[in-house]
């Protein structure tokens, strides 16, 4: 087996490189950093509140909307954003908050097709104040982890697994496309895996959220086959 990639932004670039998606859709951009990982040819959409002067000179053919995810859904209309082309990849690094995730993937489903491939950040906390819904460290995943936990527990035909990589780890979505739509479970979720605390993940980080190498060879038995 091959060793793990040494940081998520390394992930990210060869399921880019791998999939070489005709449509890119981040959430969380900031100052564009993964962004740059981004393929010519491919349509770029970036959505973040508070756009950093640099993201420009990082992608200067990206279409970037600051808005937070919830009000870009309700006010835009992402498949005309897309040119009309089915939503290909997806990076859910936003608001680190488990039910702003679950809202995301939700917004993101209708635009899904059956190999649609959606990564979601921070799903491995280093420990409970990383955790902690408040930032107070450096490295902060916020309770991310409470989606990956959720998607596991409750809907185990979605293809979804957390990767192992530094530093807070990558859940990996491959079946969304083509799963029973999850905006008619959002605000249950929201609800009762508010109460689930991190003792849960503490307890079991492998079965809480589908924890496995963060490595290139099993990416790239998870990931669907390149388009021809």
């Amino acid at each position: 087996m091959s060793d793990p990639f040494p940081h998520h932004y390394a992930l990210l670039e060869h399921v880019h490189e791998r999939l070489q998606p005709r449509t890119y859709v981040e959430i969380g951009v900031d100052a564009g950093l993964s962004l740059r990982f981004a393929r010519p040819g491919t349509t770029v959409l970036g959505i973040d509140p508070a756009l950093a002067d640099e993201v420009v000179a990082t992608h200067p053919d990206a279409t970037l909307i600051a808005s937070t995810s919830d009000d870009f859904f309700a006010t835009h209309d992402l498949d005309a954003l897309l040119g009309d082309r089915p939503l290909d990849l997806a990076f859910v690094d936003g608001m680190h908050r488990f039910e702003f995730v679950l809202r995301d993937l939700a917004n993101l489903q209708p635009h899904c097709h059956p190999d649609t491939v959606v990564l979601i950040h921070d799903c491995l906390p280093t420990d409970r104040a990383c955790a902690a819904r408040d930032r107070t460290t450096v490295a902060w995943a916020g309770d991310v982890w409470r989606a990956a936990h959720a998607l596991t527990t409750e809907r185990p035909e979605i293809g979804f697994v957390t990767l192992d990589v530094a530093p807070t780890g990558m859940g990996l979505l491959t079946g969304l496309g083509r799963a029973e739509p999850l905006a008619d479970q959002v605000d249950d979720w929201t609800e009762r895996y508010a109460e689930v605390d991190y003792d849960v993940f503490e307890r079991d980080p492998v079965g809480a959220v589908n924890r496995r190498p963060g490595t290139a060879d099993l990416l790239d038995r998870l990931l669907p086959p390149r388009r021809p």
